[in-house]
Protein backbone atom coordinates (compact mmCIF):
# COMPACT_ATOMS: atom_id res chain seq x y z
CA UNK A 1 0.00 0.00 0.00
CA UNK A 2 0.87 3.62 -0.56
CA UNK A 3 0.24 4.91 3.10
CA UNK A 4 2.50 7.63 2.57
CA UNK A 5 1.09 8.87 -0.23
CA UNK A 6 -2.80 8.90 0.88
CA UNK A 7 -2.50 12.59 1.79
CA UNK A 8 -1.48 14.13 -1.87
CA UNK A 9 -3.75 11.39 -3.07
CA UNK A 10 -6.44 12.99 -1.60
CA UNK A 11 -5.64 16.54 -2.56
CA UNK A 12 -5.47 15.18 -6.13
CA UNK A 13 -8.58 13.28 -6.62
CA UNK A 14 -11.51 15.69 -5.15
CA UNK A 15 -13.93 13.14 -4.55
CA UNK A 16 -17.68 13.42 -5.42
CA UNK A 17 -19.49 10.40 -4.70
CA UNK A 18 -22.42 9.72 -6.87
CA UNK A 19 -24.30 6.29 -7.65
CA UNK A 20 -26.40 6.13 -10.52
CA UNK A 21 -29.27 3.32 -9.27
CA UNK A 22 -31.73 2.30 -11.91
CA UNK A 23 -34.63 -0.03 -9.98
CA UNK A 24 -33.82 -3.01 -11.69
CA UNK A 25 -30.09 -3.14 -11.21
CA UNK A 26 -30.88 -2.68 -6.99
CA UNK A 27 -30.89 -6.33 -6.55
CA UNK A 28 -27.61 -6.65 -8.72
CA UNK A 29 -25.71 -4.16 -7.00
CA UNK A 30 -27.30 -5.84 -3.12
CA UNK A 31 -26.26 -9.08 -4.20
CA UNK A 32 -22.82 -8.11 -5.43
CA UNK A 33 -21.31 -5.46 -2.92
CA UNK A 34 -22.77 -5.27 0.43
CA UNK A 35 -25.79 -3.71 1.33
CA UNK A 36 -24.49 -2.11 4.53
CA UNK A 37 -22.40 0.63 1.96
CA UNK A 38 -26.36 1.95 1.24
CA UNK A 39 -27.72 1.44 4.68
CA UNK A 40 -24.91 3.02 6.59
CA UNK A 41 -26.55 5.49 8.86
CA UNK A 42 -24.06 8.11 7.77
CA UNK A 43 -25.88 8.12 4.53
CA UNK A 44 -28.12 10.91 3.23
CA UNK A 45 -30.01 9.58 0.46
CA UNK A 46 -31.92 12.29 -2.21
CA UNK A 47 -33.56 10.64 -5.02
CA UNK A 48 -34.29 12.14 -8.14
CA UNK A 49 -37.21 10.21 -10.02
CA UNK A 50 -35.64 6.96 -9.04
CA UNK A 51 -32.82 7.36 -11.82
CA UNK A 52 -29.91 8.87 -9.52
CA UNK A 53 -29.14 8.61 -5.66
CA UNK A 54 -26.49 11.45 -4.21
CA UNK A 55 -25.13 10.22 -1.18
CA UNK A 56 -24.14 13.80 0.72
CA UNK A 57 -23.51 14.81 4.23
CA UNK A 58 -21.89 11.88 6.33
CA UNK A 59 -19.96 9.73 3.85
CA UNK A 60 -18.81 6.21 5.17
CA UNK A 61 -14.96 6.01 6.42
CA UNK A 62 -14.06 3.60 3.01
CA UNK A 63 -14.99 5.88 0.80
CA UNK A 64 -13.84 8.91 2.71
CA UNK A 65 -10.64 8.13 2.95
CA UNK A 66 -10.17 8.20 -0.93
CA UNK A 67 -11.03 12.04 -0.12
CA UNK A 68 -12.32 13.49 -2.92
CA UNK A 69 -13.51 12.06 -6.72
CA UNK A 70 -14.69 8.80 -7.25
CA UNK A 71 -17.61 8.49 -9.32
CA UNK A 72 -19.67 4.67 -9.25
CA UNK A 73 -21.54 3.48 -11.69
CA UNK A 74 -24.28 1.00 -11.94
CA UNK A 75 -24.34 -0.85 -15.42
CA UNK A 76 -27.41 -0.64 -18.03
CA UNK A 77 -27.98 -2.92 -20.79
CA UNK A 78 -26.15 -0.39 -23.10
CA UNK A 79 -22.55 0.41 -23.18
CA UNK A 80 -24.28 3.62 -24.04
CA UNK A 81 -25.85 4.65 -20.64
CA UNK A 82 -22.58 4.54 -18.99
CA UNK A 83 -21.19 7.27 -21.39
CA UNK A 84 -24.47 8.73 -20.75
CA UNK A 85 -24.06 8.57 -17.20
CA UNK A 86 -20.74 10.12 -17.36
CA UNK A 87 -21.56 12.93 -19.58
CA UNK A 88 -24.88 14.47 -16.97
CA UNK A 89 -22.17 14.68 -14.54
CA UNK A 90 -19.87 16.36 -16.33
CA UNK A 91 -22.37 18.62 -17.91
CA UNK A 92 -24.02 19.10 -14.11
CA UNK A 93 -21.28 19.46 -11.65
CA UNK A 94 -18.52 22.18 -11.48
CA UNK A 95 -16.16 19.13 -10.48
CA UNK A 96 -14.85 17.14 -13.23
CA UNK A 97 -14.39 13.38 -12.60
CA UNK A 98 -10.98 12.10 -13.26
CA UNK A 99 -11.90 8.32 -13.26
CA UNK A 100 -15.31 6.62 -13.41
CA UNK A 101 -15.90 3.14 -11.83
CA UNK A 102 -18.48 0.73 -13.78
CA UNK A 103 -19.79 -1.59 -10.87
CA UNK A 104 -20.73 -4.86 -13.01
CA UNK A 105 -18.74 -4.70 -16.42
CA UNK A 106 -20.43 -8.57 -17.29
CA UNK A 107 -23.78 -7.57 -17.57
CA UNK A 108 -23.09 -4.56 -20.93
CA UNK A 109 -22.84 -5.07 -24.20
CA UNK A 110 -20.44 -3.13 -25.81
CA UNK A 111 -18.77 -3.03 -29.52
CA UNK A 112 -15.92 -0.29 -31.23
CA UNK A 113 -18.47 2.60 -31.79
CA UNK A 114 -19.72 2.62 -27.91
CA UNK A 115 -16.45 2.20 -26.70
CA UNK A 116 -15.31 4.70 -28.98
CA UNK A 117 -17.95 7.23 -27.80
CA UNK A 118 -17.21 7.31 -24.03
CA UNK A 119 -13.00 8.09 -24.98
CA UNK A 120 -14.11 10.92 -26.70
CA UNK A 121 -15.67 12.03 -23.63
CA UNK A 122 -11.92 12.34 -22.30
CA UNK A 123 -12.64 10.98 -19.00
CA UNK A 124 -10.44 7.60 -17.63
CA UNK A 125 -12.28 4.23 -16.31
CA UNK A 126 -12.12 1.48 -14.60
CA UNK A 127 -14.40 -1.09 -13.95
CA UNK A 128 -15.04 -4.42 -11.99
CA UNK A 129 -15.63 -7.50 -14.26
CA UNK A 130 -16.80 -10.82 -11.98
CA UNK A 131 -16.86 -13.08 -15.04
CA UNK A 132 -13.93 -11.61 -17.48
CA UNK A 133 -14.13 -13.75 -21.33
CA UNK A 134 -11.27 -12.56 -23.04
CA UNK A 135 -12.69 -12.63 -26.41
CA UNK A 136 -15.58 -10.65 -25.72
CA UNK A 137 -13.44 -8.47 -23.30
CA UNK A 138 -10.33 -7.82 -25.67
CA UNK A 139 -12.10 -4.46 -26.73
CA UNK A 140 -12.33 -3.31 -23.51
CA UNK A 141 -8.92 -3.62 -22.84
CA UNK A 142 -7.23 -1.98 -25.54
CA UNK A 143 -9.58 1.02 -24.31
CA UNK A 144 -7.20 4.28 -24.38
CA UNK A 145 -8.88 5.48 -21.62
CA UNK A 146 -9.44 2.57 -19.61
CA UNK A 147 -7.18 2.06 -16.29
CA UNK A 148 -8.15 -0.79 -15.46
CA UNK A 149 -9.93 -3.65 -14.15
CA UNK A 150 -10.99 -5.30 -10.93
CA UNK A 151 -11.30 -9.04 -11.15
CA UNK A 152 -12.24 -12.01 -8.02
CA UNK A 153 -9.59 -14.09 -9.84
CA UNK A 154 -5.86 -13.86 -9.60
CA UNK A 155 -4.70 -16.15 -12.16
CA UNK A 156 -6.90 -14.10 -14.84
CA UNK A 157 -5.56 -10.97 -13.46
CA UNK A 158 -1.54 -11.81 -13.79
CA UNK A 159 -2.40 -13.28 -17.68
CA UNK A 160 -4.14 -9.90 -18.33
CA UNK A 161 -1.18 -7.53 -16.39
CA UNK A 162 1.48 -9.94 -18.55
CA UNK A 163 -0.55 -8.90 -22.02
CA UNK A 164 -1.56 -5.66 -21.00
CA UNK A 165 1.01 -4.46 -18.98
CA UNK A 166 0.21 -0.62 -19.42
CA UNK A 167 -3.18 -1.22 -17.74
CA UNK A 168 -3.73 -1.93 -13.75
CA UNK A 169 -5.49 -5.06 -13.40
CA UNK A 170 -6.86 -5.39 -9.94
CA UNK A 171 -7.60 -7.77 -7.25
CA UNK A 172 -10.70 -7.38 -5.20
CA UNK A 173 -12.24 -9.31 -2.11
CA UNK A 174 -15.66 -10.63 -2.74
CA UNK A 175 -17.55 -9.24 -0.04
CA UNK A 176 -21.59 -9.99 0.92
CA UNK A 177 -23.89 -8.52 3.46
CA UNK A 178 -24.24 -10.42 6.40
CA UNK A 179 -27.46 -8.78 8.72
CA UNK A 180 -29.84 -10.67 10.19
CA UNK A 181 -33.21 -9.61 11.84
CA UNK A 182 -33.39 -9.11 15.78
CA UNK A 183 -35.55 -12.43 15.77
CA UNK A 184 -36.05 -15.50 13.29
CA UNK A 185 -38.79 -14.60 11.27
CA UNK A 186 -41.44 -17.31 11.14
CA UNK A 187 -40.40 -18.88 7.42
CA UNK A 188 -36.79 -19.48 9.22
CA UNK A 189 -39.21 -21.00 12.29
CA UNK A 190 -41.68 -22.91 9.60
CA UNK A 191 -38.48 -24.36 8.44
CA UNK A 192 -36.92 -25.72 11.67
CA UNK A 193 -40.05 -27.40 12.79
CA UNK A 194 -40.44 -29.10 9.67
CA UNK A 195 -36.60 -30.38 10.15
CA UNK A 196 -37.41 -31.70 12.93
CA UNK A 197 -33.66 -31.74 13.96
CA UNK A 198 -31.95 -33.27 11.12
CA UNK A 199 -29.07 -31.28 9.51
CA UNK A 200 -30.63 -28.97 6.82
CA UNK A 201 -28.85 -28.69 3.14
CA UNK A 202 -29.12 -25.00 1.77
CA UNK A 203 -29.61 -24.31 -2.28
CA UNK A 204 -30.56 -20.69 -3.05
CA UNK A 205 -30.52 -18.24 -5.33
CA UNK A 206 -31.61 -18.17 -8.74
CA UNK A 207 -32.74 -21.28 -9.51
CA UNK A 208 -31.53 -22.04 -13.50
CA UNK A 209 -29.29 -25.28 -14.89
CA UNK A 210 -26.61 -23.59 -13.47
CA UNK A 211 -27.58 -25.51 -10.01
CA UNK A 212 -27.36 -28.70 -10.56
CA UNK A 213 -30.99 -29.94 -9.33
CA UNK A 214 -30.23 -33.33 -10.78
CA UNK A 215 -27.71 -33.82 -8.47
CA UNK A 216 -29.73 -32.05 -5.86
CA UNK A 217 -32.75 -34.74 -6.73
CA UNK A 218 -30.28 -37.51 -6.65
CA UNK A 219 -28.81 -36.41 -3.14
CA UNK A 220 -32.31 -36.18 -1.81
CA UNK A 221 -33.15 -39.93 -3.10
CA UNK A 222 -29.62 -41.22 -1.97
CA UNK A 223 -28.92 -39.22 1.54
CA UNK A 224 -31.10 -40.78 4.74
CA UNK A 225 -34.27 -39.18 4.83
CA UNK A 226 -34.31 -38.82 8.89
CA UNK A 227 -31.23 -37.48 9.08
CA UNK A 228 -31.09 -35.14 6.16
CA UNK A 229 -33.43 -32.28 5.66
CA UNK A 230 -32.95 -30.08 1.96
CA UNK A 231 -34.17 -26.57 1.46
CA UNK A 232 -34.36 -25.08 -1.94
CA UNK A 233 -34.77 -21.80 -2.07
CA UNK A 234 -35.30 -19.23 -4.92
CA UNK A 235 -37.40 -18.36 -7.73
CA UNK A 236 -37.25 -21.32 -9.94
CA UNK A 237 -36.94 -20.22 -13.50
CA UNK A 238 -38.66 -23.49 -15.10
CA UNK A 239 -38.23 -22.93 -18.99
CA UNK A 240 -34.64 -23.25 -18.48
CA UNK A 241 -34.31 -26.91 -16.64
CA UNK A 242 -33.35 -29.80 -18.59
CA UNK A 243 -36.33 -32.09 -19.39
CA UNK A 244 -35.01 -34.44 -16.74
CA UNK A 245 -34.39 -31.58 -14.24
CA UNK A 246 -37.83 -30.15 -14.84
CA UNK A 247 -39.33 -33.63 -14.38
CA UNK A 248 -38.32 -33.95 -11.04
CA UNK A 249 -39.04 -30.53 -10.24
CA UNK A 250 -42.72 -30.78 -10.74
CA UNK A 251 -42.57 -34.77 -9.60
CA UNK A 252 -41.43 -32.86 -5.93
CA UNK A 253 -44.34 -30.67 -6.05
CA UNK A 254 -47.38 -33.08 -7.33
CA UNK A 255 -46.19 -35.40 -4.72
CA UNK A 256 -44.29 -33.46 -1.77
CA UNK A 257 -41.14 -35.19 -0.28
CA UNK A 258 -40.93 -35.23 3.59
CA UNK A 259 -37.25 -34.15 4.07
CA UNK A 260 -37.97 -30.91 0.84
CA UNK A 261 -38.79 -28.05 1.70
CA UNK A 262 -39.00 -25.80 -1.54
CA UNK A 263 -39.72 -22.11 -1.43
CA UNK A 264 -39.91 -21.17 -5.46
CA UNK A 265 -39.77 -17.40 -4.47
CA UNK A 266 -37.20 -14.16 -5.32
CA UNK A 267 -36.35 -13.11 -1.88
CA UNK A 268 -36.46 -9.12 -1.90
CA UNK A 269 -34.84 -8.86 1.44
CA UNK A 270 -31.33 -9.65 1.84
CA UNK A 271 -31.97 -10.37 5.81
CA UNK A 272 -34.07 -12.99 5.08
CA UNK A 273 -31.92 -14.39 2.83
CA UNK A 274 -29.04 -14.58 5.12
CA UNK A 275 -31.84 -15.98 7.85
CA UNK A 276 -32.34 -19.01 5.79
CA UNK A 277 -28.87 -19.43 5.31
CA UNK A 278 -28.10 -18.97 8.68
CA UNK A 279 -30.36 -21.92 9.88
CA UNK A 280 -28.80 -24.68 7.78
CA UNK A 281 -26.20 -26.41 8.72
CA UNK A 282 -24.73 -26.44 4.68
CA UNK A 283 -24.39 -24.78 1.63
CA UNK A 284 -24.77 -27.00 -1.67
CA UNK A 285 -23.46 -24.76 -4.53
CA UNK A 286 -21.81 -27.34 -6.29
CA UNK A 287 -23.12 -25.64 -9.73
CA UNK A 288 -22.62 -26.75 -13.37
CA UNK A 289 -20.94 -24.84 -16.49
CA UNK A 290 -20.20 -21.84 -13.70
CA UNK A 291 -16.29 -20.89 -13.78
CA UNK A 292 -16.72 -17.65 -11.85
CA UNK A 293 -17.30 -16.53 -8.55
CA UNK A 294 -20.24 -16.50 -6.04
CA UNK A 295 -20.90 -14.82 -2.81
CA UNK A 296 -22.44 -17.74 -1.76
CA UNK A 297 -18.52 -18.74 -0.19
CA UNK A 298 -18.89 -15.35 1.45
CA UNK A 299 -21.94 -16.56 2.79
CA UNK A 300 -20.93 -19.54 3.94
CA UNK A 301 -17.89 -18.02 5.58
CA UNK A 302 -19.90 -15.41 7.53
CA UNK A 303 -22.55 -17.86 9.10
CA UNK A 304 -19.64 -20.59 9.49
CA UNK A 305 -21.49 -23.37 6.89
CA UNK A 306 -19.43 -25.36 5.45
CA UNK A 307 -19.52 -25.60 1.42
CA UNK A 308 -19.11 -28.27 -0.96
CA UNK A 309 -18.96 -26.49 -4.51
CA UNK A 310 -17.72 -27.60 -7.85
CA UNK A 311 -14.02 -29.06 -8.60
CA UNK A 312 -12.56 -26.11 -10.74
CA UNK A 313 -13.26 -22.66 -11.57
CA UNK A 314 -12.19 -19.48 -9.25
CA UNK A 315 -14.75 -21.72 -6.25
CA UNK A 316 -12.94 -23.97 -6.27
CA UNK A 317 -9.75 -22.30 -5.37
CA UNK A 318 -10.87 -20.48 -2.61
CA UNK A 319 -12.43 -23.25 -0.83
CA UNK A 320 -9.84 -25.40 -1.38
CA UNK A 321 -6.88 -21.96 -0.19
CA UNK A 322 -9.51 -21.53 2.96
CA UNK A 323 -10.33 -24.86 3.98
CA UNK A 324 -13.63 -24.07 4.50
CA UNK A 325 -15.29 -27.03 2.47
CA UNK A 326 -14.73 -29.51 -0.22
CA UNK A 327 -15.09 -29.83 -4.03
CA UNK A 328 -16.63 -32.37 -6.31
CA UNK A 329 -16.90 -33.30 -10.28
CA UNK A 330 -20.69 -31.20 -10.74
CA UNK A 331 -20.79 -34.61 -13.33
CA UNK A 332 -20.22 -37.17 -10.87
CA UNK A 333 -23.97 -37.58 -8.75
CA UNK A 334 -22.06 -40.15 -6.85
CA UNK A 335 -19.00 -38.27 -5.78
CA UNK A 336 -21.37 -35.30 -4.81
CA UNK A 337 -23.15 -37.10 -2.36
CA UNK A 338 -19.53 -38.27 -0.95
CA UNK A 339 -19.12 -35.33 -0.86
CA UNK A 340 -22.22 -33.98 1.35
CA UNK A 341 -21.13 -37.26 3.54
CA UNK A 342 -17.72 -35.39 4.44
CA UNK A 343 -19.04 -32.18 4.95
CA UNK A 344 -20.81 -33.78 7.77
CA UNK A 345 -18.50 -36.35 8.70
CA UNK A 346 -15.93 -33.53 9.69
CA UNK A 347 -16.03 -30.67 11.35
CA UNK A 348 -14.06 -26.95 10.03
CA UNK A 349 -12.36 -25.15 12.76
CA UNK A 350 -13.98 -21.81 13.15
CA UNK A 351 -10.81 -20.18 12.62
CA UNK A 352 -10.90 -21.15 8.59
CA UNK A 353 -14.18 -18.85 8.29
CA UNK A 354 -12.21 -16.22 10.31
CA UNK A 355 -9.77 -16.17 8.17
CA UNK A 356 -11.45 -15.84 4.73
CA UNK A 357 -13.60 -12.84 6.23
CA UNK A 358 -9.83 -11.62 7.15
CA UNK A 359 -9.48 -11.27 3.82
CA UNK A 360 -12.82 -10.68 2.09
CA UNK A 361 -14.46 -7.33 3.94
CA UNK A 362 -15.51 -3.74 3.49
CA UNK A 363 -11.79 -3.03 4.89
CA UNK A 364 -9.87 -4.86 2.61
CA UNK A 365 -12.12 -3.57 -0.02
CA UNK A 366 -11.17 -0.41 0.80
CA UNK A 367 -7.13 -0.83 0.59
CA UNK A 368 -7.83 -2.32 -2.89
CA UNK A 369 -9.55 0.31 -4.29
CA UNK A 370 -6.70 2.74 -2.62
CA UNK A 371 -3.82 0.72 -3.80
CA UNK A 372 -5.59 0.77 -7.24
CA UNK A 373 -6.16 4.47 -7.55
CA UNK A 374 -2.62 4.97 -6.19
CA UNK A 375 -0.92 2.67 -9.02
CA UNK A 376 -3.14 5.14 -11.43
CA UNK A 377 -1.54 8.19 -10.29
CA UNK A 378 1.72 5.98 -10.28
CA UNK A 379 1.33 5.41 -13.84
CA UNK A 380 -0.10 9.13 -14.66
CA UNK A 381 2.87 10.53 -13.31
CA UNK A 382 5.24 8.09 -14.68
CA UNK A 383 3.79 8.69 -18.15
CA UNK A 384 3.77 12.48 -17.66
CA UNK A 385 7.45 12.65 -16.65
CA UNK A 386 8.17 10.45 -19.66
CA UNK A 387 6.80 12.70 -21.84
CA UNK A 388 8.68 15.51 -20.42
CA UNK A 389 11.59 14.15 -20.42
CA UNK A 390 11.09 13.43 -24.23
CA UNK A 391 9.93 16.20 -25.32
CA UNK A 392 13.60 17.74 -23.23
CA UNK A 393 14.99 15.60 -24.99
CA UNK A 394 13.83 16.74 -28.57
Amino acid sequence: MFKSEENSLGESLKVYPIVSLKNKLKTIYKRYLSPDILRDESFNLSVNNDVEVKLSEGVPAWISKIKKLINFFLKDKEFKDFTSSIKKIVKDNSLRPKIAINMFLDMYSYNAKSIKSLESVGIQWAGISFFPNFTRDKILYESKNLKGIFLLDSVIRNNLSEIFPNKIFGLLPDITNHSLFNERPDLVLKILSKAKRRKILFLGGSIGPQKNLSAWYFAIKSLPKDEWFFLMVGEVHAASLSENELKMYMESLDKPIDNLFIYNRYIKDEKLFNELINCSDYIFAVYKNFFGSSNMISKASCFKKPILVCNNGIMNKVVEKYRIGFSVDSDSEEQIVEGLLRLREGEIPANHFEKYLLDHNIDSMELAILDFLGKSEACRATSATKKGDYEDRI
